[in-house]
C-alpha cells in the first residue's frame, strides 16, 4: 500500500538527503512507465546533490504529462460522457495545491536565497534548492493516480482456437416465411448452425423482425469478447475498472435490450480485481457477452425493428499502488 511521501521539512540530511530526494525520483519514476515510458535510477551516494537537472526534468514533466492522468477530482468521465475525463494543466494545478498559471514553469515556487519571498518559474542555475522545490514535486505528483490502460488490453487467449472474438449470426435473412413461428423456427435453426471468428469486433446482439404483412423476416446476430490485459508496468494495482459503452442497435425504431449481457445505455463500469496485484502478472477478464440466441421482435413494420445492443467502446481505467502518493 502506498504511504505518504516524508516531510522535506522533516528530512534528516535537509536538501542533501538522499533517501528523502529518492522518494521523490520513485514517484517520478514510476508514473512515467504507467505512461510507457522507462525507469528513472535512484540518486546514489556521491552524486552531485546541488545538480538541478532532475529537478527541472521533473518539473518539466509534470507540466507536460500530467494531461495523460485521469482527473479523479471531476471525473472520470467528461460532461458528455464520451470519454474519460483527463486533467488540464490548471485543473491538475488546482488539485495538486500548485500556483495556477498558465506560464511555463510557474507551477513551481522557487528562490535566489532560502529568505527570500517566493517567485514562479523553473528552477535555474544559481537557485536555492530549499524544501519548497521538493514539496512542490510531491504536489504534483499525488493527484496523478489513474490512466487508461495501454492500448495492448486485448490479446489472444490459448484455450479460443482462434481468436479472442467469435460471433453467430443467422443466414438467408433475404428469406420471408409465413406465419412468423415459421420464420422464428428458420432463424433459429440457421443462428444455432453459425460459428464464426472475427478480430475486429466489439460484444453486441441484435434481432430483427421485419413485417410484410402476412410475411415476416427476422434476423438474429450476436457476439462476444474476451479481454485480458498484459503490460510491461512493473507497478502495482489497486484494481482496474472495465469500462463500457454501449448503445441500441443503429438501425431505426430500435430499442435497446441487453440480452442478459452486463451491457447498460451509456458508459457502466465493473471493478476486475482489487487488492495489490502487478500489471505484469496479467489481469483475466473473461468473455463479455454469449453467444445464445438474442431476443427477436415479435412484431414489425415493412421498415423493421430492431431490438438489442452493441458495445462501442471498451476502456480499462488502472488505478496504481504508488509507492507513495
Amino acid at each position: 500500500m502506498s504511504a505518504a511521501f516524508t516531510n522535506p521539512v522533516d528530512w534528516e540530511k535537509g536538501s542533501q538527503d538522499l533517501a528523502g530526494a529518492n522518494e521523490i525520483v520513485l514517484a517520478y519514476s514510476e508514473r512515467r512507465q504507467t505512461l510507457g515510458a522507462s525507469a528513472i535510477s535512484e540518486l546514489v551516494a556521491g552524486d552531485n546533490a546541488q545538480d538541478k537537472t532532475l529537478w527541472l526534468a521533473m518539473q518539466n514533466w509534470l507540466e507536460e504529462e500530467c494531461t495523460h492522468f485521469i482527473d479523479y477530482v471531476n471525473g472520470p468521465l467528461n460532461s458528455g460522457e464520451t470519454d474519460f475525463l483527463y486533467f488540464t494543466k490548471a485543473t491538475w494545478q488546482a488539485a495538486a495545491g500548485l500556483n495556477v498559471s498558465a506560464v511555463d514553469g510557474e507551477s513551481f515556487r522557487r528562490r535566489i536565497n532560502t529568505e527570500d519571498a517566493d517567485s514562479y518559474g523553473h528552477i535555474t542555475t544559481g537557485d536555492c534548492r530549499g524544501p519548497w522545490v521538493f514539496e512542490d514535486l510531491q504536489k504534483g505528483f499525488l493527484p496523478l493516480k489513474w490512466t487508461k490502460g495501454l492500448t495492448n488490453m486485448l490479446s489472444r487467449d490459448a484455450t479460443i482456437e482462434l481468436s479472442q472474438h467469435n460471433y453467430a449470426r443467422a443466414p438467408n435473412l433475404q428469406t420471408y416465411f409465413i406465419p412468423y413461428s415459421a420464420a422464428l423456427i428458420a432463424v433459429t435453426d440457421g443462428f444455432n448452425a453459425s460459428f464464426s471468428y472475427d478480430a475486429d469486433i466489439y460484444p453486441f446482439a441484435q434481432g430483427g423482425c421485419w413485417d410484410y404483412d402476412p410475411r415476416f423476416q427476422l434476423a438474429a446476430a450476436r457476439g462476444r469478447c474476451y479481454y485480458k490485459f498484459q503490460s510491461n508496468v512493473n507497478v502495482a494495482l489497486l484494481n482496474c475498472e472495465l469500462w463500457t459503452h454501449a448503445k441500441a442497435t443503429p438501425y431505426s425504431s430500435n430499442t435497446f435490450d441487453s440480452n442478459g449481457d452486463p451491457a447498460v445505455q451509456g458508459f457502466s463500469r465493473s471493478t476486475l480485481e482489487t487488492g495489490a496485484l502487478s500489471a505484469l502478472a496479467g489481469i483475466d477478464m473473461g468473455w463479455f457477452g454469449s453467444l445464445s440466441l438474442p431476443n427477436i421482435p415479435t412484431s414489425g413494420s415493412h421498415d423493421g425493428e430492431w431490438r438489442g445492443y452493441e458495445v462501442d467502446g471498451v476502456r480499462l481505467l488502472m488505478k496504481w499502488d504508488f509507492t507513495n502518493s
